[in-house]
């Protein structure tokens, strides 16, 4: 199964995420090694347990992906505010340092919902319900907000 951007996210349990399954089609695979390259076609076929549409399949995919993606945001909003914080070195404990810490614990919290909301979308393959809708709307939301204050915060 492929992985869209943050391979390494764990979800909250600890486990690795999956990431979504790859979607039918025909795929080139291509394995380097020592120099030497190998490249064989694959089909992929869809599960038969699967009683999705393929617009369904595709708009879940989608989601997923862009749950990773915003995952990886927030992870990595929250390493450069902790990079930002280290920087300070010698006054870590005056303002512009509490609000890097507070970004830092946001991004993280952030970090811990998008995983929780991916990992009940992954599940199932259908479209997401309202809450869920709802839940990704403000991560989305928030992330953005995050982003910009992080900007701010080290500019």
């Amino acid at each position: 199964a492929p992985r869209g951007g943050g391979g390494d996210a764990q979800r909250p349990s600890g486990r690795p995420r999956r990431g979504p399954l790859a979607a039918p089609g025909l795929y080139a695979v291509r394995l380097r090694t020592a120099g030497a390259e190998s490249v064989q076609s694959v089909e992929v076929r869809e599960d038969p347990r699967i009683r999705a549409s393929p617009g369904v399949r595709a708009a879940w995919t989608r989601g997923l992906l862009e749950l990773t993606e915003a995952g990886a945001r927030a992870t990595t909003g929250a390493e450069s505010a902790r990079a930002a914080l280290a920087e300070l070195g010698e006054d870590p404990t005056g303002p512009e340092a509490a609000q890097l810490r507070e970004l830092e614990r946001e991004f993280d919290e952030l970090a811990s919902r998008i995983a929780r909301l991916a990992g009940d979308v992954e599940g199932v393959v259908a479209p997401l319900t309202q809450d869920q809708r709802s839940r990704r709307a403000f991560y989305m939301e928030m992330l953005d907000t995050l982003e910009a204050e992080l900007a701010d915060a080290v500019s």
